[in-house]
Order: structure tokens, then C-alpha cells, then sequence
């Protein structure tokens, strides 16, 4: 029984220190905003192959700076339209350990 109650303490001591992130869809209208996504996304990648066949060289060092802004705005773009969900490694433990045993 002491042994139950330490496992108990040190999950809930793991779950409470490690970083769990959620991130959701917030819209209600999910269909059509993922439509637009995939264009937004398909719009990006095809401005990304533009710039990857460009002749950096022939470039001066201000048009290389806005280039290079460019590709990081459409990266934190692309970074911020997936819905991410993080779960550490003691949650993921402790939800197949309740799994197992509720089921």
C-alpha cells in the first residue's frame, strides 16, 4: 500500500513539473478556415520555391535581408496554423497506466 501511495506522489509530482501545451483550433467554422489554410499554405510554398530558384548572387545585401525576413515570416506562418498538442513523457505513463487499469 506505501508503495501505491509513493507511486502516486512522485506521477503527480511529474505530471505537475513537466510542460504539457495545448493548442487548438479556436474558430467555429473549421471547414471553410482549413480551406483557406491549405491555400495559404499552398501559396507559401509556392512563393518558398520562387525564392529558392532566385540567383542569390546577383542580389545587394538589402534585398537579401528582405528575402530572408520573408522565408522567416511565411515559416512562423506555416508554425503557427498546425494545432499542436505536447504531452510529456510522465503524463503519457500515467494515462496508460489509468488506461490499463480502468480498462
Amino acid at each position: 500500500m506505501k508503495s501505491s501511495k509513493l507511486i502516486l506522489a512522485i506521477s503527480v509530482a511529474i505530471l505537475t513539473l513537466s510542460p504539457v501545451t495545448m493548442r487548438a483550433n479556436q474558430s467555429a467554422g473549421g471547414a471553410s478556415k482549413t480551406e483557406i489554410n491549405h491555400t495559404q499554405a499552398a501559396a507559401s510554398l509556392s512563393r518558398l520555391k520562387q525564392i529558392q530558384k532566385m540567383d542569390i548572387a546577383n542580389m545587394n545585401r538589402t534585398q537579401k535581408n528582405s528575402l530572408r525576413a520573408e522565408v522567416l515570416n511565411i515559416r512562423d506562418d506555416m508554425k503557427n496554423q498546425s494545432p499542436v498538442i505536447y504531452i510529456s513523457g510522465g503524463a503519457l505513463i500515467l494515462i496508460i497506466i489509468l488506461l490499463i487499469l480502468l480498462l
